[in-house]
């Protein structure tokens, strides 16, 4: 009896649910879609604090543009300016969409304070690219955030939580 209550309360959650895949895939695309949502807030903010910065302190035009030359030149592949900036494009969507898809995962498994969510989101992004650690010092393309000017610092940092914020807000608005 127990099984056919057990197999009986399954099913009738699958119905109201849909089969867990499927659930998986509807709250990863749902952050994917949140993340580009995100992602063009973070692009506003970098470029408004750019604008705020004194001629020496900028970063580069496109650390993602710059990353995606220094790795193929380290593979011995020759890109042209638009293949290399076809990919920068290529690889920035393809990582907001992923970081996208893992927050919408642990939004719906975790269930975790929106906002809160969102900024963890945006210091994960962030600490893999900005820190010591993190890619684009590693690449040689800027000096980590800790060894950088504290105005210069802030551009990257502010622009991230807008990600996270601008993520979570989107997320919970196609909720």
């Amino acid at each position: 009896m127990a099984s056919t209550t057990h197999s009986a309360a399954h099913k009738q959650q699958q119905q109201e649910h849909g089969h867990a895949g499927d659930r998986l895939g509807h709250v990863a695309l749902k952050g994917a879609l949140a993340a580009v949502v995100g992602g063009m807030a973070l692009k506003v903010l970098w470029n408004a604090g750019q604008h705020m910065l004194p001629e020496s302190e900028k970063y580069p035009l496109s650390p993602t543009r710059d990353a995606v030359g220094i790795m193929a030149s380290k593979r011995g592949v020759h890109l042209s300016s638009g293949e290399t900036t076809m990919a920068a494009g290529a690889m920035y969507g393809g990582m907001m969409a992923g970081m996208g898809a893992l927050y919408g995962i642990a939004e719906d498994r975790l269930r975790p304070p929106p906002y809160l969510a969102g900024l963890a989101l945006a210091g994960l992004i962030y600490g893999a690219n900005f820190t010591r650690v993190g890619a684009l010092p590693k690449l040689g393309i800027i000096e980590p955030a800790g060894d950088q000017p504290k105005r210069q610092a802030a551009v990257p940092l502010a622009a991230h939580v807008g990600f996270g914020l601008a993520t979570a807000a989107a997320y919970k608005a196609m909720s």
